[in-house]
């Protein structure tokens, strides 16, 4: 959920049991260094892609924070971009896992891996890992 201030990620209790006994899900704090991931994990699943200055609304950050990360993805024929919209091209859509990687940090806020999984993810062959 994206706040004025911050950015949070909300974490569900996944058995029935310990979800019924608790009132709360677990709600972190995204670290700046996440916020690009985190936009663009809702982003480019979307065929349409986003406006360029979505990104800045929504992260707080300008668009140079991702710059080199975009045309690693244009480069790759994982994006396309204009100068009003990024979106991912068809080759992306097939190979998200790939080009959301390129926006992953070392690691997440509780100190382990970002691991991306989505409806383009069939194999690990099919996603590029």
């Amino acid at each position: 959920m994206s706040f004025p201030d911050r950015v949070t990620r909300h974490e569900r209790i996944k058995q029935p049991r310990d979800y019924l006994s608790s009132t709360m899900a677990r709600e972190f704090t995204v670290p700046p260094a996440e916020l690009p991931f985190e936009f663009m994990l809702n982003a480019l699943r979307l065929v349409d892609g986003f406006p360029l200055a979505l990104f800045q609304e929504r992260t707080g950050l300008p668009l140079s924070a991702v710059i080199q990360q975009l045309e690693e993805g244009e480069r790759r024929g994982l994006l396309q971009r204009d100068w009003q919209r990024v979106r991912p091209s068809e080759r992306g859509r097939l190979f998200l896992n790939e080009l959301l990687a390129l926006f992953v940090g070392e690691s997440t806020d509780r100190g382990s891996r970002v691991r991306v999984a989505g409806p383009a993810t069939r194999t690990s062959s099919a996603a590029g890992t």
